[in-house]
């Protein structure tokens, strides 16, 4: 398993399409795409490809402030799931 993250840099050269694409990445039609892809999004009304991918884990979503620590956030998750 691992953390994707979607972000929009500050100094972007078309930021409103940037967070249109963000938008949409996490509405439902974008979730619905991605766990095509076998990616566990935040939303809870869109179940994994297969349903039982997810059974037994809850959904933690990061806030942006969070990602100063990120490398520390990969680590923790990776030590709780027992990856390398």
């Amino acid at each position: 398993m691992e953390l994707n993250v979607s972000m929009l840099s500050a100094k972007a050269a078309h930021p409103n399409a940037g967070k249109l694409f963000i938008d949409y990445l996490i509405s439902k039609e974008g979730q619905e795409l991605l766990k095509d892809f076998r990616r566990i999004g935040p939303r809870k009304d869109v179940k994994p490809n297969p349903p039982e991918l997810f059974e037994g884990f809850r959904r933690r979503v990061i806030v942006p402030e969070s990602y100063k620590n990120l490398r520390e956030i990969i680590r923790l998750h990776n030590d709780a799931l027992g990856i390398r």
